[in-house]
């Protein structure tokens, strides 16, 4: 099933005995745009930034406008404290964040290799969970998902974006400026980026047009 990202922004989480507060953005790879988190930075519930792997996902029901998650609330207020911050770093301090919630939930690092499969009580353990790792795929079909984007200096290596700060980047074409990004158009199953939202503004009679990630020639984070 396909989703719109910017749609689900706002839905409240649930897991197995409760609420754990409402998405706020999407992080993504931006190697091969795939969202890896579902993030709620408001801090209001758990007193901290909540970041989960969207493969913890059970469903996303429009009709009650909520994610649910096959976790419990217990084990997100054990999860180690991570500044998002610091997670959007494209530099070392943004694996050593992963890597706690690695370990504390069981999850496999998609970045390479295996967490340490925590203590018997992470969310994601296969012993005690139904969630599937973060890396549900071969280092082969990861290396042949990568874009071949030009990217900033500091972007060349792994990093996560915000898909919240990516709305409004603005679009250019081989003969102009096409327009800006409103939304993500998201496979459900697998959580990969199938599609840009494009809004024209004045061109093209203010329509509204899909872009595959793959179009993508250059793009800069800083310049937005």
């Amino acid at each position: 099933m396909l989703i719109s990202l910017r749609e689900v922004i706002g839905y409240k989480m649930h897991v197995r005995d409760g609420e754990a507060g409402n998405v706020t953005d999407f992080l993504f790879d931006q190697q091969d745009w795939t969202v890896r988190y579902v993030v709620d930075k408001t801090a209001k519930l758990f007193g901290k930034e909540v970041l989960l792997s969207t493969y913890a996902i059970i469903k996303s029901d429009w009709r009650d406008q909520s994610v649910t998650l096959d976790l419990s609330q217990e084990q997100i207020k054990k999860s180690p404290k991570i500044r998002l911050k610091d997670i959007l770093q494209p530099n070392q301090s943004r694996f050593e964040q992963e890597g706690l919630l690695s370990e504390h939930y069981g999850w496999m690092g998609y970045w390479g290799g295996l967490s340490m499969q925590g203590t018997g009580t992470g969310a994601g353990s296969r012993a005690s969970s139904g969630v599937v790792p973060l890396m549900g795929t071969t280092e082969t079909k990861q290396e042949k998902r990568k874009r071949s984007i030009t990217q900033d200096e500091d972007f060349k290596q792994a990093a996560l974006q915000s898909a919240e700060k990516t709305f409004g980047f603005e679009i250019s074409s081989s003969n102009g400026d096409l327009g800006q990004v409103e939304d993500f158009i998201v496979d459900e199953n697998d959580w990969t980026i199938r599609f840009m939202v494009i809004d024209t503004k004045n061109n093209m009679n203010h329509k509204k047009v899909l872009v595959a990630p793959e179009a993508i020639d250059w793009v800069s984070w800083t310049q937005k």
